[in-house]
């Protein structure tokens, strides 16, 4: 099993043609992860550093 955190974009005012282009509605993988735990850890410092992308967790 993988623990995976993904990202999309979350604000579509400020994303360039570029982002638009390559289909940021959808989610994308952003980095892998052994545990959970490492997951949760990592997931609590990203989900509200930006307010451009939307993270999530995820379990493959």
């Amino acid at each position: 099993m993988k623990f995976i955190i993904q990202y999309r974009i979350k604000n579509h005012q400020y994303a360039t043609d570029f982002m638009k282009r390559l289909k940021y509605d959808t989610w994308q993988t952003w980095k892998k992860y052994k545990t959970e735990k490492q997951r949760d850890n990592a997931f609590e410092a990203v989900k509200n550093r930006d307010s451009l992308w939307e993270y999530r967790k995820w379990t493959m």
